[in-house]
């Protein structure tokens, strides 16, 4: 019978947690194209980007982008830890099971 373990929990919330953060960022840089066409067609400026030089959304991408890459980082560092435990055979299935999947991200 298999049997989830922490580990495996922590990456399947990893990964939900990136996804989540890359629809959220989609979002974002969607919101600053609407917000840049608002202004342009008002003949106004961001005043933060007027002063700071970035926006608020443009912060909230860059942050976004962090979280993201974090996310990936802790992802791959998490599977890696779980494919040391593996049995030889166990990795070669999981190699096997990848090469079939293809690239996912």
């Amino acid at each position: 019978m298999l049997t989830i373990t922490k580990q495996e929990t922590l990456v399947v919330e990893t990964d939900e947690t990136r996804d989540r953060a890359r629809a959220l960022l989609d979002d974002l840089l969607r919101e600053k194209e609407q917000a840049e066409i608002s202004l342009a067609q008002a003949s106004r400026s961001d005043p933060m980007s007027v002063v700071t030089g970035h926006s608020a959304l443009d912060n909230a991408i860059e942050r976004t982008r962090r979280m993201i890459t974090l996310l990936e980082t802790a992802g791959r560092a998490l599977r890696q830890s779980m494919c040391e435990s593996l049995t030889p055979e166990e990795r070669r299935l999981l190699s096997e099971i990848d090469d079939e999947l293809g690239p996912s991200r």
